[in-house]
């Protein structure tokens, strides 16, 4: 009796546990929110990397009037303590403005929704992956279930924005690292990036306006030769 008493409550325990576990995979995959701060004429942060039905608060610290205005949403005019909202229900990058102030720029990243029980995968594309000095090399994320991003670019620099932008300025040869994180994992993958000394970069073939003039030449020369001969 006591052994059949003491396999039910390790059942009930078991059960009680497991259900715990379901209940924070279900907390973290709850929408998340972020706030933007609209002050000195900036938004900070100016870029936020989000997920489907993510909201987005933007509220004015700023003494001046200010507006939160894309393509698919408009804040109207927002006066110093007020705030806007939106909800993004649909993947793709949204860049928005200040028309009062244009050269406030902001950009909100919006991707698929994340299965936050499932370890990322890290995966990227460069673009290109060789050249000369100085060579800029745009970078594509194509991870799935990433939340988290850290680029090590191979030269000292690092970034955790989703599709970065980098400057190679020195020849050699770089390991660029993407590591993708969410709550449960991450995960790294490797591109190598190979940039030639400027030197190195072979000199253009002669042009048709050169190749005629010398052809010129030499018929200029072969007449003058039989002229002299008579």
């Amino acid at each position: 009796m006591i052994k059949g008493n003491i396999l039910r409550i390790l059942v009930i325990l078991i059960a009680l546990s497991l259900f715990g576990m379901h209940s924070v995979a279900s907390q973290d995959s709850e929408p998340r929110e972020f706030e933007v701060l609209i002050q000195g004429f900036d938004y900070d942060p100016s870029e936020i990397i989000a997920h489907v039905n993510d909201t987005v608060v933007w509220t004015n610290m700023d003494t001046v009037r200010h507006t939160v205005t894309a393509d698919e949403f408009d804040s109207g005019d927002l006066d110093q303590g007020d705030s806007f909202n939106y909800t993004f229900t649909e993947p793709g990058t949204y860049d928005y403005v200040c028309i009062y102030h244009p050269g406030m720029r902001g950009t909100v990243i919006v991707e698929a929704e994340v299965d936050y029980d499932v370890p990322p995968v890290a995966d990227f594309t460069a673009n290109p992956t060789s050249g000369i000095a100085p060579l800029e090399v745009s970078f594509t994320d194509n991870s799935d279930n990433a939340v988290e991003y850290h680029w090590d670019f191979g030269d000292g620099q690092t970034s955790t924005e989703v599709n970065p932008t980098h400057t190679y300025e020195l020849p050699g040869a770089y390991t660029v690292t993407l590591t993708v994180s969410n709550e449960v994992g991450e995960d790294s993958t490797e591109e190598f990036i190979t940039v030639g000394h400027p030197d190195d970069d072979p000199a253009p073939a002669p042009g048709f306006g050169l190749i005629f003039a010398i052809a010129g030449l030499l018929v200029i020369a072969s007449l003058v030769k039989r002229i002299n001969e008579k």
